[in-house]
C-alpha cells in the first residue's frame, strides 16, 4: 500500500490516541487491505486479560472480527509463541473463546 492510498492516520489531540480513534483506524487499515485482495493479522492476544479490565476485554471483542484466526486455539497459540516464558494459563483458551462468542453475537 503506497503512502498515498493509505487510511487516514488519526491525528491525536494533545499526543494521545483514544480507544476510538485506535480502534477505527484498525478498522479502516483492516478494510483498505481486504479491498485490495491482502490479509493481515493482530497477533498480539491477552493484553492485560488477567487485571480483568473491562475497558481491555471490551476492546479485543471488538478487535476479534479483524484478527483471522481459526478459532480460540489458534489465537492463544499465537500468543504463546509470541510471549514464550509467559505462564501456561489452562482457562486462557476459554476466555478467548468468551471473546470471540461476543464478537460473533455483536456483528
Amino acid at each position: 500500500m503506497s503512502e498515498s492510498d493509505a487510511p487516514d492516520r488519526p491525528s491525536p489531540a494533545a499526543g494521545v490516541l483514544g480507544k476510538t480513534e485506535i480502534l477505527s483506524y484498525i478498522g479502516e487499515v483492516a478494510d483498505e487491505l481486504g479491498v485490495r485482495g491482502l490479509t493481515g493479522s493482530l497477533v498480539v492476544v491477552g493484553g492485560s486479560y488477567m487485571a480483568g479490565r473491562t475497558a481491555d476485554h471490551d476492546d479485543m471483542v471488538a478487535l476479534w472480527p479483524s484478527c483471522r484466526f481459526v478459532d480460540a486455539q489458534s489465537a492463544v497459540d499465537a500468543y504463546y509463541v509470541a510471549y514464550p516464558f509467559e505462564e501456561h494459563d489452562p482457562y486462557l483458551v476459554d476466555y478467548v473463546q468468551q471473546i470471540a462468542d461476543l464478537a460473533a453475537a455483536t456483528e
